[in-house]
């Protein structure tokens, strides 16, 4: 409880009414700023909850990006590792014959 400038504990009738008034209005004023930071506490909540599910979505798309990329490596090392090589060896033979086919056709002339 806050007391008046020369408050001597036994005073007259209104200097408490004066000092009561004005500890109500200070509970008015305290209570509208504790009312202010419980709505703008729900509001921060509120944000933060909104804020941790788009991580969380923003976390799932590059976990779902990543899995792709790696089924994508996986097959490109198969792809790779396999057979295939065959594949560029008689591509190799064939534009090797082509060469020499076109090289004798040009000479022979």
């Amino acid at each position: 409880m806050r007391r008046a400038a020369g408050y001597d504990g036994g005073s007259t009738h209104p200097d408490r009414n004066f000092i009561q008034e004005e500890n109500e209005q200070m509970t008015d004023e305290l209570r509208s700023k504790v009312t202010a930071l419980k709505s703008l506490s729900i509001e921060m909540g509120a944000e933060v909850r909104d804020q941790n599910a788009f991580i969380n979505d923003t976390s799932d798309f590059f976990t779902k990006g990543q899995s792709l990329l790696e089924s994508s490596m996986k097959r490109i090392s198969k792809i790779a590792s396999g057979g295939q090589n065959k594949h560029l060896l008689w591509l190799f033979l064939f534009c090797l014959f082509v060469f020499v086919i076109i090289y004798f056709i040009v000479r022979w002339r």
